[in-house]
């Protein structure tokens, strides 16, 4: 999907993933965010999430701008289940 598109979906869903923020423009150092960038030198898109520290882990590269918004709608999903999962628990 593309960037406008994943946008779309994200506001129409509303998904609960917790602390964290969604970023799609740049890397950022804010801790507990889930995000997208594309890094002009390498020529690839990374998908990352950084920690309470603000330090990124890339969790998956990309080579077209649809697989990277792909992957991260994926990783909202999965701190979405995640979140629910915890809320469960606390029940």
């Amino acid at each position: 999907m593309t960037k406008d598109e994943f946008l779309k979906k994200i506001e129409q869903e509303a998904p609960n993933i917790g602390d964290y923020d969604i970023e799609t423009d740049y890397l950022t150092k804010a801790g507990f965010v889930l995000g997208c960038y594309y890094n002009e030198q390498g020529k690839i898109w990374h998908i990352y999430e950084t920690d309470e520290r603000g330090i990124e882990e890339t969790i998956y590269t990309a080579e077209s701008e649809e697989e990277a918004y792909d992957m991260l709608y994926e990783l909202v999903m999965i701190h979405k289940w995640l979140n629910e999962d915890e809320e469960d628990e606390d029940e």
